[in-house]
């Protein structure tokens, strides 16, 4: 008997672990050297505020409804396109991307 692994079927990911949502909060905190509050502000270019929105919604396992309300009364449209924004400014910007591979990795242990 033939048993499929994983790496077998196409399109399967891995499962990111999930972490603490509190925990990525101070560390973003720590990382943008800012306060817990700043992460609710609606200021344009809130790169901190971006980043936790993403930060929650990949390694967390928030739904979009949740973090619209944790992150500023957002609606889930707009959580989404913050998180599909942030997804392409990490791919442009290396030391953002530095970062925030540095604050999930703390995160992890």
């Amino acid at each position: 008997m033939h048993y499929i692994s994983a790496k077998e079927i196409n399109g399967i990911k891995p499962l990111k672990p999930r972490i603490s949502v509190n925990k990525f909060e101070h560390l973003v905190c720590e990382m943008f050297k800012l306060k817990k509050g700043d992460l609710r502000k609606r200021a344009y270019n809130n790169i901190a505020r971006m980043a936790m929105v993403y930060l929650a919604f990949d390694y967390c396992g928030l739904t979009l409804k949740d973090i619209g309300q944790r992150y500023g009364e957002i609606s889930e449209t707009a959580v989404n396109k913050v998180v599909s924004r942030f997804r392409f400014r990490l791919s442009k910007d290396k030391k953002l991307n530095n970062k925030i591979k540095m604050i999930v990795s703390n995160g992890e242990m």
